[in-house]
């Protein structure tokens, strides 16, 4: 009788599979890792000095016109924006805190697209950078002025996030904005709000042919 090859071990067969659930777990720490430490590229158009100028005298006529109960409509395009914020965070620098850090805040990116828009924040820790972005949509309020904005998706580096962090990420990022008194001081004035490719138009108060109608 010619005896068979011998049969593996139980305790081995049991080893070598946990040491392949660890090679695999591993590995997707690591994947999961480098994409997070992977920053996204800025998207939109960047600003020039005089792009944020260009915001910062529209915005005061915003602010003569709420002023003085008056309805004003204006458009902003990206290059304005992101230069005003560029200009910004130059002047006043800024940290974003999480529970385990404070990251340095370095650029603040938006792209405007029909009926959407995506905001990138960049922040360092130290020789590190991180990126953070949303993708929203703005959305009309109940009470007529203001307006609110549902996320889509977030990407935390290249790792996107599902719908629980994604809310931590864009409440995060949202108070960044906050601390913007007088830009949000007009946005939570706002009676309307509509993007565009490249370009967002703002308004507020009501025109006369509303005000007038029966």
């Amino acid at each position: 009788m010619v005896d068979g090859p011998p049969l593996p071990h139980r305790g081995t067969a049991f080893f070598s599979l946990r040491r392949l659930v660890r090679f695999l777990v591993t590995t997707g720490l690591l994947v999961l890792l480098a994409g997070i430490l992977w920053p996204l590229a800025p998207q939109g158009a960047a600003g020039t000095r005089q792009d944020a100028e260009s915001f910062y005298l529209k915005m005061q006529v915003f602010e003569r016109a709420l002023k003085n109960g008056h309805y004003l409509d204006q458009v902003f395009t990206e290059q304005e924006i992101n230069g005003y914020l560029a200009e910004t965070l130059k002047s006043t620098p800024q940290a974003v805190s999480n529970s385990t850090a404070t990251l340095k805040l370095q650029a603040i990116r938006f792209q405007l697209l029909p009926g959407s828009f995506t905001v990138l924040i960049l922040a360092g820790l130290g020789p590190v950078q991180l990126s953070y972005r949303i993708d929203a949509e703005p959305l009309p309020p109940d009470n007529g002025r203001g307006f609110d904005i549902r996320i889509r998706r977030a990407h935390w580096g290249h790792i996107p996030l599902p719908p629980q962090p994604a809310q931590w990420m864009a409440g995060r990022i949202g108070k960044i904005f906050s601390r913007m008194e007088r830009e949000r001081a007009i946005l939570d004035h706002a009676t309307r709000l509509t993007v565009e490719a490249g370009s967002l138009s703002l308004g507020i108060g009501k025109e006369e042919a509303e005000e007038s109608a029966p």
